[in-house]
């Protein structure tokens, strides 16, 4: 009987590591955009996120290891090959959150599943959330999303998301305004406002505690269920631990036979 609950403590200590093994650090964003600068780090911070600002130019050369989630701002032309749509895949692949704000960018040209995008030439000041039980609009109201002085710009509101799922639309039409797509353990939220703008600029609350900055911790933080695969280094500690709890559970129940003895 003493052997089996040493057994289960050596189990459970066992999976305690490999969740630990497998999650990146908590709250550590990549942005980047014409937008991005030190009040969004700021504002950031006072929501308990920690940011690396990288010029657009530099997005398919920086590697997205470490990063919790990343946010690319709207009005940007960012640097890509064909390796920037993989290395985004497998971010979100691996648990990672994106979240992007398209208008007046070239994103959606390498954002996996870019291409099931359509988009329209409307501009709206009024959004409404069709689905508030969606983790992105956590705590939001249509009016917190609203009357921004533009909340949604043209180019960039949608008429078609294919795969992606429906979240926020136009008060005024059926194009949708924000959209998400669960992708593997991660989450990619596509949006036609620009909160990285609002944050800082334009009608209504501004700053860390107002409905954009909700509206951008909450596309970052989407919860996920699956963590993260580790890292060959990461494996291999996995297995080293593995072995030495093996042997320590060994020599426990040898010692445990011979005091019987």
């Amino acid at each position: 009987m003493k052997y089996r609950v040493w057994m289960v403590a050596c189990v459970c200590a066992l999976a305690l590591l490999v969740g630990r093994v497998g999650q990146v650090n908590a709250g550590f964003v990549l942005i980047s955009g014409t937008e991005m600068n030190g009040t969004i780090q700021s504002d950031l911070a006072a929501r308990g996120y920690s940011s690396t600002n990288i010029a657009p130019s530099s997005l398919a050369s920086t590697s997205f290891s470490g990063y919790d989630a990343i946010w690319l701002g709207w009005s940007t032309t960012y640097s890509f090959d064909a390796s920037t749509q993989t290395k985004l895949m497998n971010f979100l692949l691996a648990g990672g959150n994106v979240f992007v704000e398209t208008p007046f960018t070239n994103i959606l040209n390498f954002l996996p599943f870019g291409n099931e995008i359509s988009v329209t030439g409307s501009s709206t000041n009024g959004v409404h959330i069709v689905d508030p039980t969606s983790p992105v609009m956590a705590g939001l109201t249509d009016a917190g999303l609203s009357n921004w002085d533009t909340s949604a710009h043209g180019d960039y509101a949608f008429s078609g998301i294919g795969s992606f799922h429906g979240i926020a639309k136009d008060a005024s039409s059926t194009d949708w305004v924000t959209i998400g797509k669960r992708v593997g353990a991660g989450y990619l939220t596509v949006t036609a406002q620009d909160p990285d703008f609002h944050i800082k600029f334009g009608s209504g609350a501004t700053g860390p505690n107002s409905p954009k900055a909700d509206f951008i911790v909450n596309a970052l933080g989407v919860p996920h269920d699956v963590v993260s695969t580790p890292e060959p280094s990461s494996i291999a500690l996995l297995g080293t631990a593995g072995i030495a709890f093996a042997g320590y559970c060994w020599r426990r129940r040898k010692a445990m036979k011979a005091a019987k003895a």
